[in-house]
């Protein structure tokens, strides 16, 4: 192959697009990114909205069950001190205890 076929293969100048061409293609792909970059940082703003509500009702739940826990742990002893006093005044042995 000679130099002058490369030469016939390649383009002029005439076949790129031009200055102007190429700068408003280029201004376009920059917006559609930065209206990515928009959209992706509103879906992050609604994922933590979501993830805060998700967080507050986990600790709703968290609250409850600790006043559940409370209140049976308080039962639970109320009922072995009335057990051990009702046993005491009767003179009565726990299940499974020698006399």
């Amino acid at each position: 192959m000679a130099i002058t076929d490369i030469f016939k293969t390649t383009s002029t100048p005439a076949e790129l697009p031009s200055l102007t061409e190429r700068a408003a293609s280029a201004a376009g792909l920059a917006e559609y990114a930065v209206q990515a970059f928009a959209t992706a940082a509103d879906d992050l703003d609604q994922a933590a909205l979501q993830q805060d509500d998700i967080a507050t009702t986990a600790q709703e739940d968290i609250d409850v069950l600790t006043d559940l826990r409370e209140h049976a742990t308080s039962e639970a002893s109320r009922n072995r001190n009335l057990a051990a006093q009702i046993r005491g005044a009767f003179g009565l042995v726990r299940p499974g205890q020698e006399a």
